[in-house]
């Protein structure tokens, strides 16, 4: 599941701005990485589905730039992830300044909501 969702986050997210796993991959701004941390739902002795926290974070060196690049985001993520598959609910969304760059996370819950081909 974890690889389902961060093909589907880069799908969504790499045209909006190079997106990267936990640590960026480039000296430009502005980009995005995120992290993601995945728990099980158990059913009696068997997994049932997983949900995931995941937090995008996006850098850059332009308050407005970054400002409108996680509402992109956002609106990509709201829009495309309540399908069949998972369903993406924004649980915090916060902006700060560190080290002369501005940095804008949004932190989500994503849910499984079926079996994708059968299987987990």
């Amino acid at each position: 599941m974890t690889e389902r969702i961060g093909i589907r986050l880069a799908e969504l997210i790499d045209p909006i701005v190079p997106f990267f796993l936990s640590e960026a991959e480039t000296d430009e701004y502005p980009y995005a990485v995120y992290d993601m941390d995945v728990s099980p739902v158990m059913v009696k002795d068997r997994v049932y589905k997983f949900t995931a926290d995941v937090s995008v974070e996006v850098y850059g060196k332009d308050p407005d730039q970054v400002k409108e690049i996680s509402d992109d985001i956002r609106s990509a993520i709201d829009e495309e992830m309540r399908g069949d598959t998972f369903f993406a609910s924004l649980v915090t969304f916060s902006d700060q300044r560190q080290e002369g760059l501005w940095i804008s996370r949004l932190d989500y819950t994503i849910n499984q909501k079926k079996e994708y081909n059968g299987r987990l």
